[in-house]
């Protein structure tokens, strides 16, 4: 996963958060914050800022 793959993951999560709130729109983002922890911790936080600073 590269940054612009982050960036979308998080674009999504923001889009969701101001959604309704069905079940099915918490499932996406549960699974959204597993993604994008798995990110972070893979490259590690300052690494994600610093690429996203580029």
């Amino acid at each position: 996963m590269h940054a612009d793959d982050y960036l979308t993951l998080v674009a999504e999560f923001d889009a969701l958060w101001s959604k309704n709130g069905s079940d099915a729109t918490r499932a996406r983002m549960d699974e959204l914050v597993q993604l994008i922890r798995a990110f972070e911790s893979r490259t590690g936080e300052a690494e994600v800022l610093a690429q996203l600073h580029q």
